[in-house]
């Protein structure tokens, strides 16, 4: 029994020798220096998402770093959208360890674009961001008719103007008669609301600001509710009435003057 045991052992031996020389298997392993270029990316203080007025130069911003900065080097930028023209290269002088970037933008008003701006091939560090995805939006414009009380006995028919979208019942009224834009909300109960702001420039007490006071309860020291008056969706007529103040001095115009948007109204 005992030389049964012996020879079966030595026979299982000999099968496990036999497999693990005919058993090779070829592969050839990774690199661990393969670790890709030099170069990542980062967004800006701005973020990803970027809104745009029509009026408004169009560019985004990023920020492209380097792990070892010790010499000079260029590298390389792509996008993927052609409404968004990136730098073809970034160059580093030695010691630079990174770049604000500027890509120039080209969306047409009313607009929406994505764009992922990316490293070459080759530049971009394996383990550490090499792409980033922006989000663009130019506001629509909306044709209006607008009467600004201080020109009212002048232009009683008002000016034919644009208003910008801005989403959510919020709207801008570019600088025109006022010498800043004014930004104003058409709420859920169709209350037209502007925040206090400055809207021009007086030659004695500099900026005036407007806030609404249809409900007499602005003050010159811009606290109140807000209220500049009511829309009417029926009509597209909206009456905004304003205190003109300059804060903590006092105010123009008796405390309230009207002005007069007209919206557009579809048939």
């Amino acid at each position: 029994m005992k030389k049964y045991f012996k020879y079966a052992y030595f026979a299982l031996f000999g099968m496990l020798m036999a497999t693990s020389c005919t058993d090779d298997y070829e592969y050839d392993p990774a690199s661990p220096t393969d670790q890709g270029g030099n170069a990542y990316l980062e967004e800006s203080e701005d973020g990803t998402a970027f809104t745009f007025t029509p009026a408004d130069e169009q560019t985004i911003k990023f920020v492209v770093a380097r792990l070892n900065a010790e010499e000079a080097e260029t590298i390389s930028l792509e996008s993927d959208n052609e409404k968004v023209v990136v730098p073809a290269t970034v160059e580093f002088a030695a010691g630079e360890e990174s770049k604000e970037v500027t890509a120039t933008c080209n969306v047409e008003v009313g607009g929406e674009e994505t764009v992922t701006v990316s490293l070459a091939d080759g530049d971009g560090f394996l383990y550490k961001r090499n792409a980033i995805t922006f989000s663009i939006q130019v506001f629509p414009e909306i044709p209006v008719t607008y009467i600004y009380g201080q020109y009212a006995a002048s232009y009683p028919d008002g000016f034919k103007l644009v208003v910008y979208d801005m989403g959510n019942g919020n709207y801008r009224l570019p600088a025109y008669g006022y010498d800043y834009d004014i930004d104003f909300t058409i709420n859920a109960r169709n209350q037209i609301i502007v925040r206090p702001q400055p809207a021009w420039i007086n030659s004695n007490y500099g900026d005036v600001y407007v806030l609404g006071n249809a409900n007499g309860d602005a003050s010159a020291s811009l606290t109140g509710s807000y209220v500049a008056g009511t829309f009417d969706p029926t009509t597209g007529l909206g009456t905004i009435t304003l205190m003109h103040a300059v804060p903590g001095l006092g105010y123009f115009y008796g405390g309230k003057l009207n002005d007069y948007i007209i919206f557009p109204v579809e048939d």
